[in-house]
């Protein structure tokens, strides 16, 4: 993602309410348990799971788990909640997400570190939070690997879809 886009998404971000057509969006698609996490979740994130799911759908994507993915990809988030700024530093610190030890956040005392950590384990967090809500497997799984880079060419219409709902992330 550019600078340009980094800058569009934060000012998505600072001005992210819902509108009423979101709620019947999320009634539309999420079942009672998985909208009350979609509600759970930051304003900033709801604004962008709505935008990955329009983009989705304006690209004639169907599928009734794709689009709840598209809703509740980073859902896992509500486990570690963060401020607008800290999202800021956890995009320009991404990188260094790769370096980071497997050690859990409650082993570490910095904020910074924990946020790292968080921004590094939210899909997994988030599939779990899923699939205790009642999600279909194949919903946790998009959720779950949703930052995953694919070792192989697509061999199912699931990771086409995982690639379609990964590259409406990376738009929005």
């Amino acid at each position: 993602m550019n600078v340009q886009q980094r800058v569009r998404q934060f000012f998505h971000a600072l001005a992210a309410p819902l509108v009423p057509t979101d709620f019947i969006l999320i009634e539309q698609v999420l079942k009672p348990e998985l909208r009350e996490l979609f509600l759970r979740m930051a304003p900033a994130e709801r604004n962008h799971s709505i935008q990955v799911y329009q983009t989705l759908t304006e690209q004639g994507h169907r599928d009734k788990d794709l689009l709840a993915a598209a809703l509740l990809h980073d859902v896992g988030k509500i486990q570690f909640p963060v401020r607008l700024y800290e999202r800021v530093l956890i995009v320009l610190l991404t990188p260094l997400m790769r370096k980071l030890d497997k050690k859990p956040v409650k082993d570490r005392q910095s904020r910074l570190m924990n946020l790292m950590r968080a921004a590094a384990e939210h899909p997994q967090w988030g599939a779990d939070l899923v699939q205790q809500a009642g999600g279909s497997e194949e919903l946790a799984w998009l959720v779950r690997l949703h930052h995953d880079k694919l070792q192989h060419p697509p061999q199912n219409e699931k990771e086409q879809q995982l690639l379609a709902l990964q590259a409406a992330d990376r738009k929005n």
